[in-house]
This record gives C-alpha cells, sequence and structure tokens, in this order.
C-alpha cells in the first residue's frame, strides 16, 4: 500500500506542477484514494513511517496552495485582460 500512496503522491505532485492544467475532479479521485489508502495502511504503520507521510502530506498541501494562488493569479490577469478587451470593443463600436 506504501507503493500505491507514493504513485499518487507522485501524480498528485504532477497535477500540482507549475505548467499543469489538472481537472479538479482528477484531483479529488487522487486525493479520496490517497485518504482510503491512509486509513486502512495507519494502524499497521511505524511511528516513523507515519511521520514520514505527515511529511509528504504537508509537502503536498504546499504544492496545492502553491499551485491554488498561481491558478488565481492567471485568472485575474486573464480577467483583466478581458476587461480590456470588452473595453476597447465598447469604445470600438461607438
Amino acid at each position: 500500500m506504501l507503493v500505491e500512496i507514493s504513485a499518487l503522491d507522485t501524480r498528485l505532485r504532477e497535477l500540482f506542477a507549475p505548467d499543469a492544467d489538472p481537472d479538479p475532479d482528477d484531483i479529488l479521485q487522487l486525493m479520496t484514494q490517497r485518504q482510503s489508502l491512509l486509513q486502512q495502511l495507519m494502524p499497521t504503520l511505524s511511528v516513523e513511517h507515519k511521520q514520514q507521510l505527515l511529511q509528504e502530506t504537508q509537502r503536498l498541501l504546499c504544492l496545492a496552495q502553491a499551485a491554488k494562488q498561481e491558478c488565481g493569479d492567471k485568472l485575474a490577469v486573464r480577467k483583466r485582460g478581458q476587461r480590456g478587451v470588452n473595453a476597447y470593443r465598447q469604445v470600438s463600436t461607438q
């Protein structure tokens, strides 16, 4: 199961990469799978393995937050750009 969690973590890191354009449903599905595996695995893990998984989870959360911020920045730029295009259209049609 640790191998499966590691594979999910790798895929999530790819989805959170700056140049990625992930489908939110893909992220939710992977996170749900990861959570389910963790719940099954936690009772059998040593403290050391639990700490490693906690650290990996924290790294994924940081990547997710950075990706969310970057996505918000891109949307804001697009929206400002679209306002400029709309303003130009309005002026050019008058």
